[in-house]
């Protein structure tokens, strides 16, 4: 049961990077200087940064939690190509 909440819990804080970065990426694209709502450019760049970081490192967790199934994917892969 602690396997299946740490996949769970790791997803959601995936998704929520996910979000945060492209949000933060299509804002900066469209704002070439100044302010938007209350946020400053070098705040959006720190935040997508970090955001970007902090997804990348769950990738890993993300790829370990879930070695198993990625196990049978292959698997099944390699079988399909031998017929």
């Amino acid at each position: 049961m602690k396997l299946k909440r740490a996949r769970a819990v790791v997803s959601t804080m995936l998704m929520i990077c996910a979000a945060l970065s492209f949000l933060t990426g299509i804002v900066m694209f469209f704002m070439k200087y100044g302010m938007w709502l209350v946020f400053t450019r070098a705040f959006l760049r720190n935040l997508h940064a970090c955001s970007s970081f902090v997804m990348a490192f769950l990738i890993v967790i993300h790829i370990f939690l879930n070695r198993r199934i990625y196990k049978n994917e292959l698997a099944a892969l390699r079988k399909k190509e031998k017929s």
